[in-house]
């Protein structure tokens, strides 16, 4: 027989078979052997995520948590496969995966058995690069596997374990985030090349509370209105408060910036369950376009007051913007609602 079969690799190989009589007659024949690709079977699964923090030395995350595959043994007797896949937010072909380490001692707590099945080792604990993933935003999955089943689960963070939510490396910046305002508390992640608006964050699993009150055109100004402050800090004082309005270009990444401010009016005062002053949460700005390109903008604030920075996007929780359009020497700006992307107030430059 010549020829060999790879069998860990997908495709057709040729091999031929010699055969010799006693009389030395030869007989040749040459068969074709396909090698496909296994199928898994899915199984349900089960997410943890007990940790996610940065290295500030190696500028890589080092995540922690379980995943089980429901309804078989996952012991260390079971080869287990886990990776972190990343899919984009504007085209979900675009995936990309990560391997994890396996944990197999020094568990962060013991994992009992259910229903007959022992899940003890369901664990994995690696360091994430992220340097190689293309600038996007990401929902984010992990995957376990053996020879015979899978399960693919969203990462989570139910129970609002530590997270590091900012780290920069030499070429990119990193956002994670928890969406808080859903049951599961699935957790995004945002990679821009160069840096972050800011890699600050207040020491609290909370967001930051950016509400809009008002966008609409006033002349050939945007006038935008609303609310942008953090959860424990303090914001009793105009002149320590500074606020900018980042118009980010969905497409190219690319960030305009515009000065708010903070003002003491609103349509209603904010308290909080913190205690402490929510005076100067309130910005009130008519801003200048006319240097946008054309393209398609997401509305992002930066805020920061005394030593809490924090920002993100606006989004209208209940969809009931009034959608504004208006051209200006010669170009066409609407602020539009994007539901795909949780409701997020954009801004298209046409």
């Amino acid at each position: 027989m010549k020829n060999t079969v790879d069998t860990t690799k997908k495709g057709t190989y040729i091999v031929t078979y010699k055969v010799t009589d006693s009389k030395g007659h030869e007989v040749t024949l040459d068969i074709n052997i396909t090698v496909v690709e296994k199928v898994l079977k899915e199984k349900e699964g089960e997410f943890h995520l007990e940790e996610l923090t940065w290295n500030n030395k190696t500028k890589k995350y080092t995540m922690t948590g379980y995943l089980k595959i429901l309804g078989i043994n996952n012991t260390k007797e079971e080869d287990i496969t886990y990776e972190l896949n990343l899919v984009s937010k504007k085209d979900a072909k675009k995936t990309y995966s990560i391997k994890v380490d396996r944990l197999l001692s020094d568990y962060p707590f013991i994992l009992e058995k259910e229903d007959g099945k022992d899940y003890h080792d369901s664990w994995f604990k690696g360091e994430l690069d992220f340097i190689n993933i293309p600038q996007d935003d990401y929902s984010l999955y992990m995957k376990a596997y053996n020879e015979d089943y899978y399960t693919y689960q969203a990462v989570t963070n139910i129970f609002n374990n530590k997270i590091d939510r900012r780290g920069e490396d030499s070429k990119k910046g990193y956002n994670f985030k928890v969406n808080l305002n859903l049951k599961m508390k699935t957790v995004d992640l945002s990679v821009r090349d160069g840096e972050l608006i800011t890699t600050s964050f207040p020491n609290t699993y909370r967001n930051m509370v950016n509400n809009y009150d008002s966008i609409a055109f006033d002349g050939d100004l945007l006038h935008v209105i609303g609310t942008s402050y953090n959860y424990g800090a303090l914001y009793d004082k105009e002149e320590s408060v500074k606020r900018v309005l980042y118009l980010e270009d969905t497409k190219t990444f690319k960030r305009y910036a515009y000065d708010l401010g903070a003002t003491k009016n609103g349509s209603y005062d904010v308290t909080s369950t913190d205690g402490k002053s929510k005076d100067y949460v309130w910005y009130d700005k008519k801003v200048d376009l006319s240097n946008l390109e054309k393209g398609t903008y997401s509305f992002q604030v930066y805020t920061k007051a005394g030593d809490v920075a924090d920002y993100g996007e606006v989004v209208d929780i209940f969809g009931s913007i009034e959608e504004a359009k208006r051209t200006i020497n010669g170009k066409t700006y609407e602020v539009v609602l994007n539901r795909n992307r949780g409701n997020r107030i954009e801004l298209i430059v046409s």
